[in-house]
């Protein structure tokens, strides 16, 4: 399969790996600056957060945080239960492993 004589597809993918490089150089410069942000004694994480958050409209910034406070939420309500007691003192090792109960004599995992 031959390309047509007036082809478009050299010019496409010149364009493609010119934005590629640029990408990169842009990526290696917010790099930079984040490490600067860390030298000056800004927590790095809270920033990107903070950067991905103005990235979003108002109203999708006013739900992701009403679902951040319900998560949060959430998991304060687990952490008071039984089970979430037990999951927090790292039992099991790696504080995931589900920890096994006696049922009538047997042991078994929840």
């Amino acid at each position: 399969m031959d390309l047509p004589p007036n082809s478009r597809l050299p010019g496409i993918v010149g364009r493609i790996e010119r934005l590629e490089e640029e990408r990169k150089l842009l990526g290696d410069d917010i790099k930079d600056i984040y490490t600067e942000a860390k030298s000056a004694g800004y927590d790095v994480k809270i920033l990107r957060k903070l950067v991905a958050e103005r990235k979003l409209e108002a109203d999708e910034a006013r739900e992701a945080r009403c679902l951040l406070e319900l998560y949060r939420q959430e998991l304060t309500r687990f952490e008071t239960t039984p089970l979430g007691k037990v999951m927090a003192s790292g039992a099991g090792g790696d504080g995931y492993t589900t920890p096994l109960v006696t049922s009538g004599g047997f042991e078994r995992a929840l």
